[in-house]
């Protein structure tokens, strides 16, 4: 057996190929023996996510807990070919996001409230560009770097204000949708005899499932665009293959981000205050992890 080569089997960290040589791992261009596969590359907590160890308002702990367990990434695409969504990982997004939104409540409000101004004053056509300035804010404070008010318009730049601006009228007209159809369906279920209400209402409960799902995709598309750099048909490209890959696993993901979006609004409007920020916090830390590997930031 060559000594420059590991024997087969043999698993190696750090993306290297599993029983190459010394010289393939190297990349001298050498073809890697065939039937052997990349190994997942996920970056520790204190090399990728600088801000989450004590004392910055974030919590190390929250990462460690929530460590995604995604299958081998496809390095040409660099998307996960399927993401197990546990009810423990979630609570770990959560909890690792109210580590950072708790101390930093106000200037996280003050964000929200100003966000909600230029949303409404543009009749939500600058939803796009406000929202990646808002999630920028908050992936700056979850990495324990100093953020300003002005990171809300940071989306403003040519480069990103056509596909964050793009993504945003994608949205609104997704939603819109949404509701016409649920208004539509609920006026015919509501002519049920005996059953009308129940139908009624189950047909809202999942309006909002939708809606709250559309928000995480949303989420995610404008972190592909603002963190990596995607144009708006290559987020796109990468939402839609993920979900083909694993509709269930990243469907409820979105579903779970987008729940925040939707909550915060029922609370009297006013929850979206709070809400708003913990949802582009849970998606940021679910960005981060999901998609480990090939940021462009």
């Amino acid at each position: 057996m060559d000594s420059g080569r590991d024997e087969p089997g043999h698993e190696e960290s750090g993306g290297t190929v599993a029983g190459a040589s010394n010289g393939e791992r190297n990349g001298n261009g050498t073809i890697p023996p065939e039937g052997y596969t990349e190994m997942p590359v996920f970056v520790p907590d204190d090399h990728e996510h600088p801000g989450t160890g004590a004392g910055d308002g974030a919590s190390g702990e929250g990462y460690s807990s929530a460590v995604a367990e995604c299958s081998p990434v496809d390095e040409t695409e660099r998307t996960p070919m399927a993401c197990d969504l546990s009810l423990a990982r979630l609570k770990g997004w959560v909890k690792a996001a109210w580590a950072v939104l708790q101390p930093a409540l106000k200037e996280f409000v003050a964000v929200q409230g100003l966000a909600l101004v230029l949303t409404a004053v543009s009749c939500g056509l600058l939803v796009g560009p406000v929202g990646a300035g808002t999630l920028r804010f908050a992936r700056r404070r979850m990495n324990g770097e100093q953020a300003e008010l002005s990171e809300l318009f940071s989306a403003f730049e040519k480069d990103r204000f056509v596909p964050t601006f793009l993504a945003g009228v994608g949205y609104l007209a997704a939603l819109v949708l949404v509701v016409a159809c649920d208004a539509g369906i609920a006026a015919v279920v509501d002519a049920v005899p005996g059953l009308g209400w129940l139908l009624t209402l189950a047909v809202h409960v999942g309006a909002m499932m939708v809606a709250a799902g559309l928000g995480g995709a949303w989420c995610f598309i404008l972190a592909q665009i603002d963190e990596r750099k995607e144009s708006i048909q290559g987020a796109w490209d990468v939402l839609a293959r993920s979900f083909r890959s694993d509709w269930v696993g990243f469907g409820g993901l979105f579903v779970a981000i987008g729940m925040w979006f939707v909550a915060g609004g029922l609370a009297f409007g006013l929850g979206i205050l709070v809400g708003g920020p913990l949802g582009f916090l849970v998606a940021t830390h679910a960005f981060r992890e999901v998609f480990a590997r090939g940021a462009r930031a």
